[in-house]
């Protein structure tokens, strides 16, 4: 069955009022490859949530297009009556486009998956964004494009081409000079003001190079999307030889584009592969590399969301972001979800050695994440990158917290070698980063370098919270994490009777990554093991008080002050609360004991006017020292 045979079984969606775009597929004969097109658009607008009227323009074919998809339900065919070019075809299409933005797509791409819908969010998100192009992949699955680059001889270059159409550093949106028009969102008003492409340039090329230009010119800017997949037969719509058809005017319109735009080209970077990684984003400051243990979990444990929490503000901040996990491991959707935000997340750090000597003259800092991280990373980066400024974040003093485990335990371990690693660290950086005045206190008498404390960040609540009536408490950790396995099982073993005898029908929930078989084989009718959950707070509305019986320590507990931002009254210990500046009975209720543990359990069961002062008192203590605003000043110091 050939192509146009098959085709018949396919028609695009109705839509109702005005379609959020219109899709203009420019062709000049060609009838398969534009089947194979439509066929494809018809597939995906099938799993879109965009609406969209397909346009079909014939550059007055030999094959009259329009009879031959005559049967094809909802395709909109315009016919030229004289041969026009490209360039024309797609301003014809467009002054007669229904649809609120446009889509120009080449009839010899098959766009993939839900590629309508990722530009289409992506620039409702991005309201300065007037033009949104694809990630355009050739049919052998190597990169063709992801965003272009034009240096100031009015040259250009596709960023990545060649590479594996999957390689990270292709694969999260940025600012760009311009996209190819072989699959781009152009915003309506924008492109019926402009035509959409400026008629010097007809009948092709450099027409959408010169649209981005003017796209800028207008006070917008243009991105890459590359979560738009769109394969792209490069060339079998216009010839890949530059003596037949429309090549020639390549050359020509260069010389057009370069005299249009002179005033601009020089502040262009000079063509070479040299600039090419300073060229690949426009307006960026400078980068840094980020290296942590992973990809942080933002759902999964404290230290991840406040990780996440400081690579968005450095976003904000205008730096490029390049985050290395040790791990290697690329755990979705974590690593999707920072690639939308604008970070570049690479591979193992053994394999990123090359590609960081080739930007090194593009990196601001490197910024390392907890000892164990920074003593594997160190020795792979010092015979390349020992005069890259370091930032060393500790996140928690590794070697305080071994100490005190130890301490408890009665067994010696590896904190004195962690606390040497962990000292040595800290002296050859630029500057380290401690979670609470304690942990800067302690250091300043062991280290030279510069300490600078930026705490947990957590977006603040701004709803009151209204005491539950209920008798439930939750415990919330990752189970990774020794303390939190030690303080379930104090809670369990030494609290949880006590608590039961004064309020029998008292909950204890226990949230958490990976909860250990020590754990979840106990069958205590109050308890109830949950393990993660998706939604954490939507689970924690349902709880009267926070738990977090830590025994063992060190930094400041996300546990708490993620309670605290939320209005959640907590129930700790000195341990726990260390750090923090936290005021017992005004806004969290510390005990030691289980008999002062139940005594403060059973007071925010029972007394909703107590519980109210505590939950009012945290929440707008948590937006003084866990707001993000203060952590901006801090991270801004920081990277100045």
């Amino acid at each position: 069955m050939s192509a146009l045979e098959d085709l018949w079984k396919f028609e695009f969606k109705q839509t109702i009022g005005q379609p959020g775009v219109s899709i203009i597929v420019p062709a000049y004969g060609q009838a398969e490859v534009t089947a194979n097109c439509l066929k494809a658009i018809s597939r995906t607008l099938e799993f879109c949530e965009t609406t969209a009227e397909v346009i079909l323009i014939d550059d007055a074919s030999e094959q009259i297009l329009e009879d031959i998809f005559q049967d094809f339900r909802m395709l909109r065919t315009i016919r030229n009556t004289k041969n026009l070019g490209f360039l024309k075809s797609c301003n014809r299409a467009v002054s007669l486009a229904k649809g609120k933005d446009i889509v120009l797509l080449n009839n010899d791409t098959i766009p993939t998956g839900r590629w309508l819908d990722h530009l289409v969010t992506f620039r409702s998100t991005h309201p300065n964004a007037l033009v949104v192009g694809a990630r355009l992949v050739s049919a052998d699955g190597r990169l063709q494009e992801s965003g272009g680059i034009i240096f100031k001889d009015a040259t250009g270059w596709n960023f990545g081409r060649g590479w594996n159409w999957e390689d990270p550093r292709c694969t999260y949106p940025r600012e760009v000079d311009y996209c190819s028009g072989a699959a781009i969102l152009i915003e309506g008003r924008f492109a019926r003001a402009m035509g959409p492409f400026d008629e010097r340039f007809a009948p092709a090329y450099y027409e959408d190079t010169d649209l981005c230009f003017e796209a800028r010119k207008s006070g917008g800017s243009v991105w890459v999307e590359p979560r738009a997949v769109v394969i792209h037969f490069e060339g079998v719509s216009y010839g890949r030889d530059s003596e037949h058809q429309t090549k020639p005017y390549q050359a020509k319109n260069s010389s057009v584009f370069a005299e249009k735009w002179k005033s601009e080209l020089v502040n262009q970077y000079p063509s070479g592969e040299v600039f090419t990684w300073r060229a690949r984003t426009r307006h960026s400051k400078s980068r840094i590399i980020f290296i942590d243990n992973e990809v942080p979990q933002f759902d999964n444990n404290s230290g991840a969301l406040r990780t996440t929490a400081i690579l968005q503000l450095m976003l904000e901040s205008g730096y490029e972001i390049s985050l290395i996990p040790i791990n290697g491991l690329r755990r979705e959707p974590y690593t999707s979800n920072l690639e939308n935000l604008g970070i570049e997340v690479l591979g193992p750090l053994e394999l990123c050695g090359h590609y960081l000597t080739q930007i090194k003259e593009t990196i601001k800092q490197i910024w390392i994440s907890r000892v164990t991280v920074a003593t594997k990373a160190l020795k792979m980066l010092d015979p390349i990158m020992n005069d890259v400024p370091l930032i060393f974040d500790t996140v928690d003093l590794h070697h305080v917290r071994l100490e005190r485990e130890e301490s408890l335990r009665k067994s010696f371990g590896k904190s004195q070698q962690i606390k040497k690693e962990e000292l040595e660290i800290c002296n050859r950086s630029e500057r380290v980063i401690v979670v609470s005045e304690l942990e800067r206190d302690y250091l300043t008498g062991l280290i030279k370098t510069p300490i600078t404390v930026l705490s947990n960040l957590h977006a603040i609540s701004s709803r009151k919270r209204i005491p539950p009536q209920n008798q439930r408490g939750v415990f919330v950790g990752s189970f990774q994490h020794t303390p939190n396995i030690d303080a379930v099982h104090w809670f369990i073993e030494d609290v949880l009777p006590k608590v039961l005898k004064e309020i029998p029908n008292f909950e204890f929930w226990v949230v958490g990554d990976r909860p250990p078989a020590s754990l979840t084989s106990l069958t205590i009718p109050s308890l109830s093991i949950k393990g993660w959950v998706e939604n954490l707070d939507e689970l924690l509305d349902k709880m009267r008080l926070n738990l977090a019986p830590l025994r063992y320590g060190a930094g400041v507990k996300g546990k708490i002050s993620h309670a605290m931002s939320i209005g959640l009254p907590t129930v700790t210990t000195t341990i726990g609360a260390e750090g923090m500046n936290l005021t017992d009975s005004l806004n969290v209720e510390i005990a030691d004991t289980p008999d002062e543990m139940v005594e403060k359990i059973s007071l925010l069961i029972r007394n909703d006017q107590h519980w109210e002062s505590i939950s009012t008192a945290g929440q707008r203590f948590a937006e003084e020292m866990f707001g993000f605003e203060h952590a901006r000043k801090v991270l801004k110091d920081i990277l100045v």
